[in-house]
């Protein structure tokens, strides 16, 4: 009898181990090419682990695209080329391309799922798809990090209703309490949250003042949410901010009309600081923002004389999200090139080139369509 239980035991053993090679068969292939290619794309992604960990991007990128040829199906070696590929500067669409045959393959072997997702709903919210990397990040596995519960306020603030909007400040408040070291979420709020006039309602300066209280004297946590916290301050605490944060070595294109509005530097000191920053690029609200609080002739037939022959990039957020979506290149003042990336994904929707401010040629690379002006708006 006992003789029975161990022979029906040795054969279940088997059909164990017969079932496990059937498992990784299915994995890596049923063919010794097919295993030794799978192996060799595992030496390749702990190389590119190994790189990531160092920042060698240009050889993580290398060690995932031969890790990719040797073996498709691990999704790690997707993320890892998609991350190095992100942090060359590669356009997003690319990077969205290579991370999503990752996701769908699902086929994940070390930590890297939780971050490729994180990095796919980053992208998402970056590229008007908020909606997408929220869904994305509730119902997923994904566990709370700072990285998750920050990229959720970002798309909620994305999304920009008043029920969003709300949600979003509730996560930044659990954020900073729960990840009190990392100023993403009150310099999130402050960012979004800024108005031209400067002016807040009630909720709003509530929420401002808890930050305010932590960094008003504290200028070691970074200059941007030192400058920002001041512009959501009061009068003389305000003004102590500013001093502090010109006395930290700080520098920031907000300072100007901050500190010109608190007093501490004049309207010709003003004009030189903003400059100092706009001469090669700058955003359109920076720009409307101090203009308007010019008053002295002499300081605004200055700024016209500057716009009037500007040689730089003024950039413009045409939906509200406070990304860039259109970037114009000028020339001697005028227009000398205007990009439209509706979706801000890197592939543009239409550029033109222009000759002084007058278009000379437009494309539209997604329908393939090239127009040139023999003199606008007559086409050659």
């Amino acid at each position: 009898m006992k003789r029975k239980h161990v022979v029906f035991i040795l054969c279940l053993f088997f059909l164990c181990v017969l079932q496990g090679f059937a498992d990784v068969g299915s994995y890596v292939g049923n063919t010794y090419t097919d295993t030794s290619n799978y192996y060799t794309a595992l030496r390749c992604l702990r190389l590119s682990m190994d790189y990531m960990q160092d920042s060698q991007w240009d050889n993580v990128i290398s060690q995932a695209q031969l890790g990719i040829s040797y073996s498709e199906e691990i999704s790690d070696l997707w993320y890892l080329l998609a991350r190095g590929m992100y942090q060359k500067g590669e356009p997003i669409y690319k990077v969205l391309d290579v991370l999503s045959v990752g996701i769908e393959k699902n086929r994940w072997l070390d930590y890297n799922r939780d971050s490729a997702y994180i990095l796919y709903c980053q992208l998402l919210s970056q590229t008007g798809k908020s909606a997408e990397a929220l869904e994305i990040l509730e119902n997923s596995t994904v566990p709370r990090s700072a990285d998750r519960e920050y990229i959720k306020a970002v798309a909620l603030y994305r999304i920009n209703t008043q029920e969003s909007i709300e949600q979003a400040r509730q996560i930044i408040l659990d954020g900073a309490d729960s990840y009190p070291g990392d100023t993403r979420f009150p310099l999130l709020f402050f960012y979004y949250e800024l108005r031209p006039d400067l002016t807040y309602d009630a909720e709003v300066q509530r929420i401002a003042n808890i930050f305010i209280d932590r960094y008003a004297t504290d200028v070691t946590a970074g200059g941007d949410v030192h400058i920002y916290a001041a512009a959501f301050a009061q009068e003389e605490l305000q003004r102590k901010m500013l001093l502090a944060f010109s006395a930290a070595g700080y520098r920031h294109p907000l300072y100007a009309p901050l500190a010109l509005q608190a007093g501490i530097i004049t309207e010709e000191e003003a004009y030189r600081y903003f400059v100092s920053f706009a001469s090669t690029s700058v955003k359109e609200e920076q720009l409307v923002l101090f203009a308007s609080l010019l008053t002295e002739i002499d300081v605004k037939s200055a700024l016209t004389a500057f716009l009037k022959a500007y040689d730089g990039l003024i950039e413009k957020d045409t939906t509200g999200d406070r990304i860039t979506d259109v970037s114009v290149q000028y020339s001697r003042g005028r227009p000398a090139t205007v990009i439209y990336d509706g979706d801000q994904d890197g592939n543009i929707e239409w550029s033109a080139d222009c000759d002084f401010g007058v278009p000379t040629d437009i494309s539209i690379p997604k329908e393939k369509t090239f127009v040139s002006y023999n003199k606008y708006p007559y086409i050659r």
